[in-house]
């Protein structure tokens, strides 16, 4: 078991199994690090036996345990996702597992942060005795935050905030949070309590820095006010903390979705990958569908607009499929689990979710049917599964029932130009009169051309789809600007209806890119990426594993510089959906690697200042000085490690106290204490430290 997975049994030590715990225990021992962090836990256990037990309802407290029962069930695993641990079945039920970890998470929370606050309140009972105050104007209102202390919020960020009778909830940018709040006529607010569940994100960068300014915000509320749909949150002074715009509602009905089956084309603008079928199909109050690797069932609840998958079930049969795959098939299942809200319009179905995901479905086509992939077009289609290429045709295909084909026109022209070189064609490819439709093909104008009766029966009743390309492209050394898609006329419109732009990133050769290595923080989805010089960054991968070995040792040395050849892949599970594959790997310049250290073996740290980088001495996690130096660093606190955690995601300087100390492999720092720091300049690592230490 590797340092992560013991950390996160920690979490649960208390349900361990002796053989499990004995073997916690001998880590103990041997891990300053760990052992801290098991005291905290110990304290936390403590303070909460201290108070009296506040009972949950019956309902919650039985759906709870008959949730964990039925998970049991299966085989399970440990998995670290956002640093929080949870139990997870191999993939398959990780939305169960979730839920049962958010539930039990948000639970203990609540009753831990109500207690507190009613110690410091001095409630009789600990619970207030007055009822709370409401507001017909805001009760069951939905909120989306649109600045926070003046400044919008950062980029890839979303909050929310729902209301209700005296309390409310919402997603705060990586954790679900819950408060009571109490009203007046006169416009004044209070927040009474808040509480919010632990994870810690990694991405976008600054997440947690401003959920932690969002809670604090919300603590500071003394009065609000509600003008042309925006809701201001005002703290004591009159200053404006939280600007909020609302959310409405849309008109629909649940009925709808009954009998509809809906295959994924794009999530959060991105197509999934390729090759793979997400789907999902509603029932009368149940769901299933494809995830990818595994099918699932399971239940939905839905009223208005408002939409949410109670129970995930993945099928029990073990999936023969690639570690990219898995992966999709996890985010695909836990996404699910977060969804609030759904739009069913224009033959397109959209899950909204918490977190400000947007995922969007088409009609799921048969199940004779298979996905057509032309990289070349840069379009994918659902075609009957028994169509091939037709001989003697270039990028034309189908069957005995009929065909489509492939081609593209000048950007130079406008669509309506296009479509009159089409229809007036001396020849009336088209018949005497054909009719024109005005379309939309995923966001892009396009236009229908569908003959007339007197088409000439060697046209094989020919349809014509005209779309605009999102962007130009190169096909074969030429620009084009509209892909046309031809097919008989008793087949177009299905093939319109399923017709799916290709990301326009092509694969393709990678040829002497220069950047660097970067590795990505413990906390990340994905472990490293390549960051080219001009911006883009890009997943990175050796072909071979001598490549694949120097990539990890590159990545942990700040500064280094390469230039790579290879290929690049795209529509792939890593950094920005791809890929580059690295078959030459050249250092342009990287930094003299720190001498050994022959001072003081152990002295104390007062205020130094630097960053936390994913790796460098050695590969382990490590501070960079503002001078240069790079040692390994390490916490002995549960304040100081979520510190460190933090730190080394969000990028930010840090001012650090503890020990230096000499070990076999090196200097390491064990820090007892970290603050946030000032901006300050970082250069690169130097190869003789000066530590600034007084010798011996």
């Amino acid at each position: 078991m590797n340092h992560a997975q013991y950390e996160e049994r920690l979490a649960v030590y208390r349900d361990l199994t002796p053989a499990e715990r004995e073997e916690v225990d001998r880590h103990l021992q041997a891990c300053p690090q760990c052992a801290a962090l098991r005291e905290a836990y110990r304290s936390i256990e403590e303070q909460l036996a201290i108070h009296p037990a506040i009972a949950p309802d019956e309902r919650i407290q039985a759906g709870f345990y008959a949730a964990v029962a039925q998970a049991r069930e299966q085989d399970r695993r440990p998995v670290r996702q956002a640093g929080v641990w949870r139990t997870v079945l191999a993939l398959g039920n990780a939305a169960a597992w979730a839920g049962v970890a958010a539930v039990f998470a948000l639970l203990v929370l609540s009753l831990a942060i109500t207690w507190r606050s009613a110690v410091r309140r001095g409630w009789p009972g600990g619970m207030p005795t007055t009822p709370l105050a409401q507001a017909t104007d805001l009760v069951g209102t939905e909120w989306v935050l649109t600045a926070l202390n003046g400044a919008p919020l950062r980029e890839g960020t979303y909050i929310t905030l729902n209301l209700d009778h005296g309390e409310a909830n919402g997603f705060a940018g990586c954790n679900r949070y819950s408060l009571h709040y109490e009203l007046s006529g006169d416009g004044t607010l209070s927040v009474q309590t808040v509480s919010i569940t632990e994870a810690l994100c990694a991405q976008p960068e600054g997440v947690m820095a401003q959920e932690l300014a969002y809670i604090e915000a919300l603590r500071s509320v003394a009065s609000y006010r509600v003008l042309d749909g925006r809701l201001d949150l005002l703290d004591a002074a009159g200053n404006t903390i939280l600007s909020f715009q609302r959310r409405e509602p849309a008109a629909m009905d649940p009925a709808d979705l009954a009998g509809t089956a809906w295959q994924l084309v794009s999530w959060n603008g991105r197509p999934p990958l390729e090759g793979s079928r997400l789907t999902i199909a509603f029932g009368e109050g149940e769901i299933s569908g494809e995830a990818g690797c595994r099918g699932f069932t399971g239940l939905y609840e839905a009223s208005g607009d408002h939409i949410r998958f109670p129970m995930l079930r993945m099928s029990e049969t073990e999936p023969a499929c690639s570690e990219e795959l898995l992966w999709q098939e996890e985010e695909y299942t836990t996404c699910l689990g977060w969804v609030t809200h759904f739009r069913l319009d224009d033959g397109q179905l959209e899950l909204l979710t918490e977190r400000g995901e947007t995922l969007v479905y088409a009609p799921a086509p048969p199940a004779d049917h298979r996905t057509f992939t032309d990289p070349a077009f840069g379009v994918s289609l659902e075609i009957p599964a028994g169509w091939g290429p037709i001989e003697g045709y270039d990028a034309r295909y189908g069957g005995p029932e009929g065909y489509f084909d492939l081609s593209a026109r000048s950007a130079t022209l406008s669509i309506d130009e296009a479509v009159a070189l089409e229809v007036g064609h001396k020849l009336q490819p088209y018949g005497s009169n054909p009719t024109v439709e005005v379309l939309t093909i995923q966001g892009q104008e396009a236009r229908l051309i569908l003959p007339s009766a007197d088409q000439h029966e060697s046209m094989e009743q020919r349809a014509l789809l005209i779309v605009r390309y999102p962007a130009p492209v190169t096909i074969r050394g030429d620009t084009w600007g509209y892909l046309l898609l031809g097919a008989d006329q008793g087949h177009i419109r299905e093939l319109a209806a399923t017709l799916r732009f290709l990301s326009s990133v092509q694969a393709g050769p990678v040829e002497g890119w220069k950047g660097t290595l970067v590795k990505e923080c413990s906390m990340a989805q994905f472990d490293d990426y390549f960051q080219r010089e001009d911006g883009p960054r890009y997943g990175v991968a050796g072909a071979t594993e001598e490549l694949e070995a120097q990539i990890e040792s590159l990545r942990c040395r700040p500064g280094t510089r390469v230039q790579v050849w290879g290929h690049l892949e795209t529509e792939t599970m890593d950094v920005s959906g791809r890929r580059i594959v690295v078959e030459r790997l050249e250092v342009l310049e990287q930094p003299p690697t720190p001498t050994p250290w022959s001072g003081p073996t152990e002295e104390p740290i007062e205020g130094w200042e630097g960053k936390i980088v994913p790796c460098g001495w050695g590969g382990e996690r490590s501070f960079l000085r503002t001078d240069g130096v790079l040692l390994a660093i390490e916490s002995n606190t549960a304040e100081a490690h979520e510190a460190l955690y933090i730190a080394e995601c969000e990028g930010y300087p840090v001012r650090i106290w503890g020990i230096l100390k000499h070990e076999a492999a090196g200097l390491r720092i064990v820090a007892d204490r970290v603050e946030r720091a000032e901006a300050v300049a970082m250069p690169t690592p130097t190869a003789t430290p000066d530590l600034g230490l007084r010798s011996q």
